[in-house]
């Protein structure tokens, strides 16, 4: 792992991790999007690569300047995709995650990130592959990569020092419930190209939990 679960990150490391798992987002987000159209697939792939090829040296190191200047570019990118193409099912439910919670945008999101992408790459499967050889992962097969982006996903996250459960970050189970009904208020969720239950959606929540 690129960061030792047992040290404690400083702050600009957290922050970089946190904002860079967030820009990898807009542009996941925005490719899966109902919304997405040949241009703004183009912005989002550009920043999912940027984004893959600079993260973790940012995190490792904040003063490699490449890699600053690399997710400058990429979270720049991936505004832009987002402006065309919307955004889904992770900012959905984490606009609600840090309304109840306190629990800050991009911790929110890479908690989510891997199993919105699971969710989605059964009705996206093309996209899903794309998502992970963007990630690193080798293969011809689509079926095979489509499977994989979700755990590419989940490594990412790990690998710069971000939680991966809810518990981490003082969530109350309690709270699952509310959380997943305020995610539909979400303007966003209407983008998602699969549709959710109010049950899946608490399912999700219980299974990073």
């Amino acid at each position: 792992a690129l960061v030792d679960p047992e040290l404690t990150m400083s702050l600009p490391q957290k922050m970089t991790a946190a904002s860079g798992i967030d820009a990898l987002a807009h542009g996941i987000e925005t490719f899966f999007s109902l919304r997405s159209r040949p241009a703004s697939d183009a912005l989002a792939v550009e920043a999912m690569a940027t984004v893959s090829a600079y993260l973790r040296r940012a995190v490792e190191d904040g003063t490699d300047k490449e890699a600053r200047i690399g997710m400058s570019q990429g979270s720049l990118l991936a505004g832009m995709a987002f402006n065309n193409g919307f955004l889904g099912l992770a900012h959905a439910i984490g606009s609600a995650l840090s309304g109840h919670c306190h629990v800050s945008h991009g911790v929110a999101i890479g908690l989510l990130l891997p199993k919105v992408v699971e969710f989605n790459a059964r009705v996206r499967p093309e996209k899903a592959a794309k998502i992970a050889e963007l990630l690193g992962v080798k293969g011809d097969r689509e079926e095979v990569l489509a499977e994989q982006a979700a755990p590419a996903v989940a490594s990412l996250v790990k690998e710069i020092g971000l939680p991966t459960r809810l518990r981490d970050v003082d969530v109350s189970e309690e709270k699952l419930p509310d959380i997943a009904r305020d995610a539909f208020k979400s303007g966003m969720m209407k983008f998602n190209p699969r549709q959710p239950s109010l049950s899946e959606v608490l399912t999700l929540l219980q299974q990073i939990y």
